[in-house]
């Protein structure tokens, strides 16, 4: 995959917080943002796949690979988080029969 330049604007309060995970880490600020980019989308896909699974729009089974995670990490956000689910009968053979194609 190759990588690409960004630039942002950012006010002087995150700036002052990047300088200082650039020292505490002892990186350089290009791998520190890059880190912290990674880690935001990461949470920010978690949440996005949790909330479309408590509206019913997406199985667990979905909603792990929306989050970049395994189901069964999915299993354990989805106690950790406490989330309900509106869940069907049919959504529960779906993810049991791709959980089972998984593990081969």
């Amino acid at each position: 995959m190759a990588d690409v330049a960004i630039s942002a604007r950012v006010p002087k309060e995150i700036y002052d917080d990047l300088e200082l995970f650039v020292k505490t880490e002892q990186t350089d600020k290009s791998t520190a943002t890059r880190k912290l980019l990674e880690r935001g989308l990461s949470d920010w896909k978690r949440e996005k796949a949790l909330a479309m699974l408590a509206e019913g729009k997406v199985t667990v089974w979905k909603a792990a690979s929306i989050a970049g995670v395994s189901v069964w990490e999915m299993v354990d956000l989805i106690k950790e988080r406490r989330v309900t689910l509106p869940i069907r009968a049919e959504d529960i053979l779906i993810d049991l029969k791709a959980a089972t194609e998984e593990k081969r």
